[in-house]
């Protein structure tokens, strides 16, 4: 039988195989369907959650890498997130992982050592609906601040929370835990208050009027994911809310090798996907803005007073 032309090599860098693993165990845990775009010089990994419009990205920076032939175009390959994850579980102890793109399969190469080596191969699934969208991130609230921060927020909400929205102003980061009650109202669980001088930075869009307060929901479990990932892979992650129309993201680095991002892109809590506007058309609540992943400017450190507020 005739081999497959090879499309893509690329061996990894010892430094981020760990990392590797980590991140595709918690791209399987909120989708089953993992985009993957091969570049010249590089790759992303992309998904959307299944119960959200939210988007999970990570963008391999080229010092990634030992070696990587890539494609003279982008090419893209969807495959599914539990097969790569169960295909990459003899990274830690390999002295390097090599990765090879055919037409129809994704290949690991994985050298434990001079006399063993390990091949796992991965079917491609089906091209499915492109997830890129345009940049939206022009006027946003921004905060900065220790992986800590971020991660204890959740760790004291009930294990029944559904939802958490986050809201900022100038003072203070604030994280709600909620969830439905079969009235479909909202029964508050707990929240935490994260006042400035918790954090290195916070800095929030202008014009504003006083009282403005920027504002995003997400799913809880999704969120807890996110945050697992930060407290293994990060050390600083910005949290960016869009003031306007409820966007947000979590980004953070694994030290200069790989670019995370977790997008709350207007997340939906209803069922119904529609919305009324008040020239009394319908909107589709689903149908967002297209966007290729951009690296923003490092969030400005702004200097604030600390302001005391007690946990309620």
């Amino acid at each position: 039988m005739e081999e497959e032309t090879r499309l893509v090599r690329c061996l990894l860098c010892k430094e981020i195989q760990d990392a590797f693993v980590q991140l595709v165990k918690t791209i399987s845990k909120i989708s089953p369907d993992l985009r993957w775009i091969w570049r010249t010089n590089t790759f992303e990994m992309k998904a959307t959650t299944l119960k959200s419009t939210a988007f999970l990205e990570y963008l391999f920076k080229p010092v990634s890498f030992k070696e990587f032939n890539g494609p003279s175009e982008d090419n893209i390959i969807f495959v599914n997130s539990k097969r790569v994850l169960s295909a990459c579980t003899m990274f830690d102890k390999a002295e390097s992982v090599e990765m090879v793109l055919q037409q129809t399969k994704l290949v690991f190469n994985i050298i434990i050592n001079q006399n063993t080596s390990i091949s796992r191969t991965i079917q491609l699934d089906e091209q499915e609906e492109s997830m890129d969208r345009e940049p939206t991130y022009q006027n946003h609230a921004q905060v900065k601040g220790s992986a800590l921060v971020f991660c204890s927020a959740f760790s004291s909400f009930p294990r029944d929370t559904e939802f958490i929205s986050i809201l900022i102003n100038e003072n203070q980061v604030e994280f709600h835990s909620y969830n439905k009650t079969k009235l479909n109202e909202k029964r508050i669980n707990s929240h935490v208050i994260a006042t400035a001088d918790k954090f290195e930075g916070i800095k929030f869009p202008t014009p504003n009027g006083i009282g403005d307060v920027a504002k995003v929901t997400v799913q809880f479990k999704d969120y807890k994911h996110i945050m697992n990932l930060a407290k293994v892979l990060s050390t600083s992650p910005n949290l960016r809310v869009k003031s306007v129309e409820d966007e947000g993201y979590i980004d953070f680095n694994y030290f200069n090798y790989i670019s995370i991002r977790f997008t709350m892109a207007g997340l939906i809590e209803e069922d119904d996907t529609t919305t009324q506007t008040t020239s009394g058309t319908t909107t589709n609540t689903n149908d967002h803005q297209r966007r290729r992943y951009v690296e923003d400017e490092p969030v400005s450190e702004v200097s604030l007073s600390n302001i005391a507020r007690s946990m309620v």
